[in-house]
């Protein structure tokens, strides 16, 4: 009896520590929600989190050194040119040689900048992760670029301002590379936007111009190729699975079996998942734990089914863990006014429990 009620006390403790978890998960989605209107998916999450490594980010320059000397073409029949990227790699660029930029430096009004990075002091390489597509990526990349610039003057400066600029020395800037990766299904084949074409149709020649370079393919065999393979797997499991979790979980199972994404997904399974729940609804969140915890139960035994449909401190789950919890203790015999209290179940539907 006593071994009885120290377990059952043991996991009251942990239905209340489960409970302030996910209340707390919760505050701080949405105070992150509130501070700013942008809804960064899945996608845009771990395009990110992959790329804050310097070994997948100098793979991912490399990478992107081959496909700025490939086909891409548009109407104006665009001659590419790599020389000014890919002589970066022959000159046996390292992971020391490529400096992460902050993400904050690179808000303008809401708009976040996926991926930003610097390469020595010569090449600034901007690049958006898309699954849905849109020709207003040039105009965002405009504000970037500009950023991005005013940033590197600033920080060249002895005083972290741009008097250079009213100087009569030339204040020199590194070359800039603007790439958008596209991961959605409508568009099959490499391509490029230009800012030109985003303004209004008048008989007036504009002063500036933008190219973006889209890339809507990869090599599997490097790391963009396979990003964007994981992003195409994870888009069939929505459709099969509807529950983002089970999508989420099945992707991550095909990746790894299939060489996609490998280490990464097997170094940051967890936070991986962890992008996905902010992007869920309560609902989903709550019949997944639901079923988690109902398929840990028959797995581990009675024990662990007392568990049965945790919901980590949502209402539902948490009457399932009880009336579990009472039925065993309705087994030993215990008083229904102790069993109650432990419970925080009525006595009344103890006793139908009883019953």
């Amino acid at each position: 009896m006593k071994k009885l009620k120290k377990r059952i006390k043991k996991q009251k403790v942990k239905m209340e520590q489960n409970h302030k978890q996910v209340n707390d998960k919760r505050k701080t989605v949405n105070s992150r929600a509130s501070k700013s209107k942008v809804r960064r998916n899945i996608y845009d999450k771990i395009f990110a989190d992959l790329f804050s490594n310097r070994k997948y980010l100098l793979e991912l320059y490399k990478v992107l050194a081959i496909e700025n000397g490939g086909n891409a073409q548009n109407n104006e029949n665009i001659v590419s040119s790599k020389a000014d990227i890919s002589e970066q790699c022959n000159n046996e660029i390292t992971e020391k040689d490529i400096k992460l930029l902050d993400f904050k430096q690179v808000l303008v009004n809401d708009l976040y900048n996926d991926l930003s990075f610097q390469v020595k002091d010569e090449l600034i390489v901007l690049i958006e992760a898309q699954s849905t597509y849109t020709k207003n990526i040039a105009t965002r990349l405009l504000f970037y670029t500009s950023r991005a610039i005013e940033e590197y003057i600033r920080k060249k400066s002895l005083e972290n301002n741009l008097h250079d600029l009213y100087q009569n020395k030339v204040a020199d800037i590194p070359k800039i590379k603007l790439y958008c990766i596209y991961t959605g299904d409508n568009i099959k084949e490499d391509h490029y936007i230009y800012l030109k074409d985003l303004m209004k149709n008048v008989n007036i020649e504009s002063d500036i111009d933008l190219k973006v370079k889209v890339i809507c393919r990869a090599d599997t065999e490097n790391v963009l190729g396979q990003y964007m393979a994981f992003c195409s797997i994870y888009r069939n499991q929505i459709k099969e699975n509807k529950n983002k979790l089970k999508a989420l979980e099945n992707t991550i199972k095909i990746c790894r079996n299939d060489d996609i994404l490998k280490e990464y997904l097997k170094n940051r399974k967890h936070e991986v998942r962890g992008m996905i729940e902010p992007l869920i609804t309560e609902e989903e969140l709550r019949h997944h734990r639901y079923l988690e915890g109902k398929e840990e139960g028959i797995a581990e035994g009675i024990e662990q089914g007392i568990e049965k449909g945790r919901a980590e401190g949502v209402a539902e789950g948490q009457k399932e863990t009880s009336i579990e919890v009472a039925k065993n203790m309705l087994k030993e015999n215990v008083e229904i006014k102790f069993i109650s209290r432990v419970t925080n179940l009525p006595v009344e539907e103890i006793k139908k429990i009883q019953l």
